[in-house]
């Protein structure tokens, strides 16, 4: 739901998949502002598989 998502948890989480698996992703989280730019970051599932 749109109404529920907010850019700054959802980049406070992605900071912390960085550092928690010590890997960058291909684009900085803080320059993300919609909801599609986390989808499209964590869609192929490489940050989260390690």
């Amino acid at each position: 739901n749109q109404a529920r998502f907010s850019i700054e948890e959802a980049q406070e989480v992605l900071f912390w998949i960085e550092h928690a698996t010590n890997m960058q992703f291909d684009k900085d989280p803080s320059t993300f502002e919609t909801a599609q730019d986390v989808a499209d970051a964590l869609k192929d599932g490489t940050q989260l598989c390690v």
